[in-house]
């Protein structure tokens, strides 16, 4: 190593790089504790699984486990090398810094120039050669360091190298399982032995959730294949699996059940972004780079010809037309699936639908994984993956990628499979309320899962729910009969869930007027669904559809309840944020909970018009004291702990942030106590004390803030202790005190009426939506 070699060195990268492989072996080590605490030591120790499957899956795991071990082991000293190579190298540096300084610091002719060459006077050749020495020597240790190094690399390329090898052999492993189970599930579906079928649902079991193993499974499967196994699985009455139902181990419908679930899951798998790395090489031949992103979607679409395609005989005596899509419905019941899979099948069974609708099972049960049908409806297995598949789901209904499918499958006559309930000869196949229900249920369970949870604030998730209201709102079934039709009774507690953890956005909707959804512009080429930053979008809304659509969800009690509640909690959080700001001048702020009250107290009459109706239209005497007496107090606390977070949002959405899960557990307790008079509530108290409730939210935050006008004090007897009294009581009704002070003295300084006004209005707005003619709390004492 020469002088400038030494100079320009940077040891601060080898420092970095060996804080690099001092993380990596950190991590490296937290994976070994956990794979031996999860796999090794559950082997070892669990008594789940018995017989010669556990033992060979426990030699496997003790030999991965020893060969991370090794690999642990190779990487532990790379990092002190480069360490200590960069302590030497910053070392010779300082020292070659202060050789130079003294050098030059003779003066004279003495000099030490850039290039690390020495000038000396004549007659000192002895001192300048000592100078050349002690310079040789440090550079000397800088060559020496720099190897160090490089060899320390040298042995990080070589560990890569070794744990390439150990990937590779597990690979191989890997491919040799998926090669079994493929040679097993691509033979004629009935020359399948019993056994031949415990060995593969015990390879799949093993290995299903393997992205490599999946994704080379399906590699060696054909599509078309895969379905015809699935279709013979669901009906065998026939053939040698019948003599097992007794046998130990597995019966004939356990094994049945366990290989259905089990190609569905390896299905999900090799579909999902790691499977599909290993899927399509055969298929497609040679890829280009970044290619893999269309490998699921290319399977899925040759499943939906596969379907399409599907052999009935020559005279249609043979398969029903349904088959093919009704073993990829099967396949749907199990597994999370990613949109690049789902997307394209399901808009593919939704179109097949669409074309020449699915037709209820008559026959034996092909489902044997869940209780979800008989089997017969191919989009109830497409709603319980969405519905197990958030990420899919957010995606599938989006309305910027398909504004389309939700229309149909909102509207479509769900096929209700007929079981016989009747128990010896007689029978009784008429269906239950649940069996009914089923499809429409399912569709709003999917939504949620778009909606909500890990979805909610993304822009999918607020498109879909302004698409949702959109469409709803524009159905036919919405336009003939606007208060029940608009909504589907079994989707409607879902569409009440959503709109209650949208609540800010419901708030935020449009004016009366203009009040549909193509002035906003939600139609034509461009549409614009959803408003605010990445992570916290919320949808948007005409005034005039979402009120519809809420009103019809609120003809189901506990939605309406529950709606109620959200309003509630969300005002609250809201009016506290706002009188908390210090940054705004009081009557600003003053003036801006006005107007968030009386967005809440809009709500309020909306939602009240509407039950007012539902009360009116349920009404038949035995049912009238169910009906007439609205369960709203006992859902808001548990709604508020667990929904007024993912409620909240504008611009206050950080406050909710800081004050966390006690803060809404306290809020929630204190308006349990305000609403709690709602559960008493006739039909005719529902509009005649509602319109009170968003301004005795508001009353009480600015009391409870002191946010009255200087020189208005309020009188002593509001002040009987050390603290001021509440002005609500459980009831809800406000003190009379208070009400005298407000009513005389202004002390706020707001409108008057205004908040109360807006009740009426949103009354308004939801009769004017649905053609209906305004409830008056008069007609209904």
């Amino acid at each position: 190593m020469d002088y400038r070699k030494l100079k320009n060195a940077a040891p601060a990268k080898l420092s970095e790089a060996g804080e690099a492989w001092k993380s990596l072996l950190d991590e490296f080590d937290k994976v070994i504790s956990d794979f031996r605490a999860q796999v090794c030591d559950q082997l070892d120790n669990g008594d789940f699984w018995r017989g010669e499957a556990k033992e060979l899956a426990t030699a496997h795991g003790k030999r991965i486990h020893k060969r991370m071990r090794e690999y642990r082991d190779r990487i532990a000293p790379v990092s002190e090398a480069l360490n200590t190579a960069a302590e030497e190298i910053t070392t010779c540096q300082r020292q070659v810094r202060g050789v130079a300084d003294e050098v030059n610091g003779r003066g004279g002719n003495w000099r030490f120039d850039a290039n690390g060459e020495i000038t000396y006077p004549e007659g000192q050749r002895s001192e300048y050669e000592s100078y050349v020495a002690e310079i040789e020597g440090i550079l000397s240790r800088a060559a020496e360091a720099d190897q160090e190094a490089a060899r320390a690399l040298s042995e990080a390329d070589d560990t890569l190298e070794y744990l390439n090898e150990v990937l590779t052999e597990e690979r191989r492993e890997e491919e040799q399982a998926a090669k079994e189970a493929a040679e097993l599930a691509s033979q004629s579906p009935d020359e399948l032995s019993f056994a031949e079928g415990k060995k593969l649902a015990q390879l799949l079991r093993e290995n299903g959730k393997d992205p490599a193993f999946a994704g080379e499974f399906l590699e060696r499967v054909q599509p078309k294949q895969l379905l015809k196994l699935t279709d013979h699985l669901q009906d065998m009455p026939l053939g040698n699996w019948d003599s097992h139902t007794q046998e130990s181990g597995p019966s004939r419908s356990e094994l049945i059940s366990s290989l259905q679930r089990r190609l569905g899951e390896t299905l999900a798998t090799g579909t999902g972004e790691e499977g599909r790395e290993y899927l399509g090489e055969d298929l497609h031949g040679p890829e280009e780079e970044g290619s893999t992103d269309q490998r699921a979607a290319s399977y899925g679409k040759r499943m939906l010809k596969a379907a399409e395609n599907w052999d009935t005989g020559f005279l249609g005596l043979g398969s029903h037309e349904d088959t093919g899509y009704r073993a990829l419905g099967m396949l749907l019941h199990s597994g999370e699936y990613s949109r690049d899979f789902l997307n394209p099948v399901g808009d593919g069974l939704v179109e097949a639908d669409k074309k020449d609708a699915f037709e209820p099972l008559r026959g034996n049960d092909i489902n044997h994984v869940d209780d979800r049908g008989r089997g017969g409806d191919p989009l109830v297995g497409l709603m319980t993956a969405l519905e197990h598949s958030p990420d899919a789901a957010g995606s599938f209904f989006d309305p910027a990628r398909n504004d389309e499918n939700l229309g149909h499958l909102v509207q479509r006559e769900w096929p209700v499979d007929r079981y016989d309930h009747a128990e010896g000869p007689r029978h009784d196949s008429s269906p239950t309320e649940q069996e009914e229900n089923l499809g429409h249920d399912l569709l709003g369970k999917a939504l949620e899962s778009a909606t909500l949870g890990e979805q909610h604030g993304s822009a999918e998730a607020a498109r879909t729910v302004s698409g949702m209201v959109h469409t709803l709102a524009n159905t036919d079934d919405s336009m003939q009969d606007p208060g029940q039709g608009t909504i589907p009774p079994p989707l409607r507690d879902s569409v009440g869930h959503m709109l209650s953890n949208y609540m800010g956005a419901v708030h935020d909707a449009g004016p009366p007027s203009p009040n549909d959804g193509d002035s906003l512009g939600m139609s034509g080429d461009n549409p614009n669904w959803a408003t605010g930053a990445a992570g916290d979008m919320n949808p948007r809304f005409s005034q005039s559809e979402v009120y519809k659509v809420m009103g019809s969800a609120a003809y189901d009690p506990n939605a309406y309840a529950e709606m109620r509640d959200a309003n509630m909690v969300h005002t609250e959080l809201r009016l506290d944020s706002i009188a908390a700001n210090d940054s705004i001048p009081l009557e600003e702020r003053r003036g801006e909970m006005e107007e968030k009250a009386s967005k809440a107290s809009s709500v309020f009459g909306a939602l009240d018009e509407a039950r007012s109706y539902a009360v009116d239209e349920f009404y038949d005497g035995e049912d009238a004291a169910f009906n007439s007496k609205i369960d709203a107090g006992g859902t808001l606390t548990s709604w508020a702990v667990t929904g007024a977070s993912a409620a909240w949002s504008g611009p206050g959405g950080a406050a909710l942030g800081t004050a966390g899960a006690d803060a809404v557990d306290q809020v929630a307790e204190q308006l349990k106590q305000d609403s709690s008079n709602v559960v008493t509530r006739e039909t005719a108290d529902l509009q005649g004390k509602g319109q009170n409730d968003a301004n005795s939210l508001l009353n009480q935050t600015l009391w409870e803030n002191r946010m009255w006008k200087e020189g208005e004090p309020p009188p002593p007897e509001l002040f009987p202790g050390e603290s001021s009294q509440r002005i609500i009581d459980s009831n809800g009704r406000m003190s009379e005190t208070y009400q005298e002070w407000v009513g005389s003295r202004d002390p706020y300084d707001l409108r008057e009426h205004t908040v109360q006004n807006a009740y009426h209005t949103g009354a308004d707005v939801y009769a004017d939506a649905t053609g209906n003619r305004p409830v008056r709390v008069s007609e209904t004492e």
